[in-house]
């Protein structure tokens, strides 16, 4: 029986399911956590639009659903992991919020307090999975196992454990084709390929532990995500990217090489809308102000995400 709480929310779990249209077996097993990850991530984008012009954003849980099941829109790290991980209990995952710090190459150092949630998943037989759903990361989940390569078509990542509450996630370095086939790799790698992208602390967490961040991400203009316009979405095959007035599409060949396919910058807002709704199926219906400062478009084309 669905508890009181949810039936006062009208948070569905079987629509949820339809919205990233996954259809497979409701258990808690580690196969199941794959699929649906794969699910989610390749249907519900990583997008931040409403603060260039839209209603104001909320850590309200049923506000989240709403918008996502059923206004068919995305969401950020806090919201979209915290969605996913309330689909999650419901089907017997213990999951825990847990954060990762981004590292930034050029300043050799960990951005922000607090700077991305993810999900520490248990699944049945106790196996342990880091999960994250909303942003530029791995597709599927990566066992909480020292030093394994896991790959995966978007890329090959693993776990370098530095102590016992903290892991380093790395990423082999990709090489990225243009349009016409040439390598446009962008950056240089640690000898062996390895690079590292994100700190990742084991520390269980309450999800109001991120709300400092959410705000500053809302209501400041000296974040990243509040200075650019930015909407993802990404299955095993590639990625499709709007950054500004600008969308790109990589196809991914393989876990260590990937292809521009498509580059086209909107000329106005009425384009820039209609590939919204073509590519990432949102429709808006406020006067939407894109940016995006922080990053040239050459810049964004080469990047390995």
């Amino acid at each position: 029986m669905m508890p009181q709480r949810d039936k006062e929310r009208q948070m569905d779990m079987q629509k949820y399911l339809q919205r990233i249209n996954y259809d497979g077996p409701i258990d808690n097993q580690a196969t199941t956590l794959y699929e649906l990850c794969a699910c989610h991530y390749s249907h519900v984008p990583f997008e931040n639009l409403d603060i260039f012009g839209g209603p104001r954003r909320s850590m309200n849980l049923d506000e989240i659903y709403s918008r996502v099941v059923n206004k068919m829109r995305g969401g950020l790290c806090c919201e979209g992991n915290a969605l996913f991980a309330w689909l999650l209990r419901k089907l017997n995952f213990k999951v825990e919020f847990i954060q990762t710090k981004l590292y930034n190459k050029k300043t050799d150092s960990y951005d922000g307090d607090l700077e991305h949630m993810v999900l520490l998943v248990t699944c049945k037989n106790d196996e342990k999975f880091v999960a994250n759903i909303s942003g530029c990361s791995f597709v599927r989940p990566l066992a909480l196992i020292d030093m394994k390569t896991q790959v995966q078509r978007c890329g090959a990542y693993r776990l370098r454990k530095e102590t016992d509450d903290v892991y380093l996630i790395e990423k082999m370095q990709k090489k990225v084709f243009n349009l016409s086939g040439r390598e446009i790799t962008g950056f240089s790698s640690d000898e062996d390929g390895w690079q590292v992208i994100q700190k990742l602390e084991i520390i269980s967490r309450c999800w109001l532990d991120f709300k400092p961040t959410f705000l500053h991400i809302v209501d400041k203009k000296q974040s990243f995500l509040s200075r650019n316009t930015l909407c993802t979405i990404e299955n095993d095959c590639g990625i499709r990217v709007l950054w500004g007035m600008t969308f790109y599409k990589k196809e991914y060949i393989d876990h260590c090489t990937e292809k521009v396919v498509s580059v086209q910058t909107a000329q106005d807002e009425e384009e820039l809308k209609s590939i919204l709704k073509n590519h990432f199926n949102i429709s808006i219906d406020y006067n939407l102000k894109p940016c995006s400062p922080d990053l040239k478009k050459e810049e964004l084309v080469r990047m390995s995400l």
